[in-house]
């Protein structure tokens, strides 16, 4: 694989920024002008050089809009979105233009909501007191599934430094696509809720799925037309997400119809000592008493040592519902034997047919962290998945 930089996170990050190509989420022209201008060791290289970008796709998209050109002015505000997320990345904690940009960004975004062929309904979801911002894509008239079938949800948990925006790259625009509802939000230590509202990562993420799902079912008996199968609700995650995804599976045992969990880690410590090694000491405690391994509590969680005398799949072990997961060989934070094996060989209670492992080798295929630059290639092994064992029936191109 070629690499921009000697620095393995920069060539990731950039491989995260110019994965959104065939989303829409990057122009490869803007993304080697940006490239250029990076230098090493020098953080605000990297934000003025995609802060330059993203003013630009804004402009364009601004140009676009008022000329009446709807395709080009989604395809421009969807690039601004990503880039003003992208521009602070490198800054520090604190910095107040981290918030101005993730407040563009999901601008930018919902604007380019505006032109999509699909509808796309912008949601808040109150979660302890706290609105949760979310946004549920649908599929258009012409790609909802026939026969009378209902709209599949697939509900898509963020991760350490997701934002639903970014999300949207990876679901959001192949699931309406294939007659999918896919639905995005940012909770507590996500996307803006975190950067301008201060609300930190909780470890029983699970709690704040349980909530999403409350509103799902709300919406669905709401928003008759929407024609939501609830029958077929899935939750889906990368990394981070994927960790939460199992999470949710395993306590929503009645709600969840099918598990994607992509590159999880088995559990927070392990995330705490690579990716951010920099966590406050008291965070690192509290999120080392959850992992996949430890058994969640609805009146409080049990300490390390009570729930490893039970035995250590207490987490896996609730999990029944189908469950695609996947590993990265190249990955930067965990090796598939310690997380995606080790995942696969707790899920007892799964059917063998009903859970599969997929670990690419190849970069191109998917062997980055969290499927980085390889999106497509895990949207085709999601939705085969989920089209499998949710019944999903489809006709032919030649009988359509």
């Amino acid at each position: 694989m070629h690499h921009c930089f000697s620095s393995p996170f920069y060539n990731f990050e950039l491989t995260r920024i110019l994965g959104t190509t065939a989303a829409e989420g990057c122009d490869v022209a803007e993304f080697l002008e940006a490239v250029g201008e990076l230098k090493k060791h020098d953080p605000e290289s990297w934000y003025r050089a995609w802060w330059k970008q993203a003013c630009r796709a804004s402009q364009a998209a601004e140009e676009a809009s008022r000329q009446g050109l709807g395709l080009l002015a989604k395809s421009a505000f969807l690039r601004a979105a990503n880039y003003y997320r992208a521009a602070p990345y490198m800054l520090s904690a604190g910095d107040r233009r981290i918030v101005k940009c993730g407040e563009l960004s999901a601008e930018h975004f919902e604007k380019a909501t505006e032109f999509m062929e699909g509808r796309v309904l912008s949601l808040t979801f109150d979660f302890e007191n706290f609105p949760m911002p979310g946004r549920l894509f649908l599929p258009p008239e012409s790609k909802r599934l026939k026969d009378g079938q209902k709209t599949p949800i697939l509900i898509n948990c963020g991760g350490a430094d997701s934002t639903m925006e970014e999300l949207y790259f990876a679901f959001g625009t192949v699931g309406p696509e294939v007659g999918y509802a896919a639905l995005n939000f940012d909770g507590p230590g996500q996307g803006l809720p975190l950067k301008r509202d201060g609300e930190p990562m909780r470890p029983d993420y699970e709690k704040v799925l349980s909530c999403v799902l409350d509103n799902v079912w709300a919406l669905a008996k709401h928003r008759l037309d929407a024609n939501l199968d609830l029958n077929r609700v899935c939750v889906a995650g990368i990394s981070m997400g994927g960790y939460i995804a199992l999470r949710t599976a395993a306590l929503e045992t009645r709600r969840v119809a099918a598990c994607i969990s992509a590159d999880p880690l088995y559990d927070m410590w392990e995330l705490a000592m690579t990716r951010l090694p920099g966590w406050p000491a008291d965070v690192v405690r509290e999120f080392r008493r959850y992992s996949l391994r430890w058994r969640p509590e609805h009146e409080g969680v049990k300490g390390q040592d009570e729930d490893e005398e039970h035995g250590g799949n207490a987490i896996l072990s609730q999990v029944i519902c189908p469950v695609l997961v996947t590993g990265a060989s190249n990955a930067i934070c965990q090796l598939p034997d310690t997380s995606t094996q080790r995942t696969m060989d707790e899920l007892v209670n799964v059917v063998k047919d009903k859970k599969k492992i997929w670990i690419p080798e190849s970069v191109g295929q998917g062997a980055l962290t969290g499927k980085v630059g390889a999106w497509n290639a895990l949207a085709a092994k999601t939705f085969t998945f989920l089209d499998r064992h949710l019944g999903v029936k489809r006709l032919s191109e030649r009988d359509a």
